[in-house]
């Protein structure tokens, strides 16, 4: 489907708890980009309510979501991948949020997606005497790249 990796452009936020600042970043893909780029750590059907209420009073918590109902997931696939070239009437957007998350706290691992932020740059033309062309930063807009292990 792609090349093993996803660039969305995010307008990013800041989050005050006090004295403490969170950087958010909000931006939009569509539901196939979010199948296959992201990862639901939901909890195995075989868990038992005991396993699953022990896993919650862990830090960090390992799997909070129910199970993946893979059946309704390739739907969902098939569904959107029914959209035509020219052609709006099969077209089927999303616009549910879905918070997607990267933890300092929790290792990285071989199979883990890796995002890389980076200032948004779009190239302008001065009105200078030379009309040159130049990149410069859009102040709150930024690409997000999230890659693959082994992607790049």
């Amino acid at each position: 489907m792609s090349s093993g990796s996803l660039t969305v452009q995010c307008t990013k936020g800041l989050v005050k708890i006090y004295d403490r600042t969170y950087v958010m970043y909000s931006g939009f893909m569509t539901p196939n980009e979010l199948i296959e780029f992201c990862d639901v750590p939901s909890f195995p059907h075989t868990a038992t309510h005991v396993d699953i209420a022990n896993n919650l009073t862990k830090d960090p918590v390992k799997d909070w979501q129910r199970p993946i109902n893979k059946i309704r997931l390739e739907a969902i696939r098939a569904n959107v991948d029914q959209a035509i070239e020219k052609n709006s009437s099969k077209d089927t957007l999303m616009a549910n949020p879905v918070l997607i998350g990267r933890s300092d706290q929790i290792p990285s691992t071989p199979s883990t997606t890796q995002p890389n932020v980076n200032a948004k740059q779009h190239t302008v033309e001065y009105t200078h005497t030379d009309n040159s062309k130049h990149d410069v930063p859009v102040p709150g807009i930024f690409d997000i790249k999230i890659s693959k292990p082994g992607a790049e």
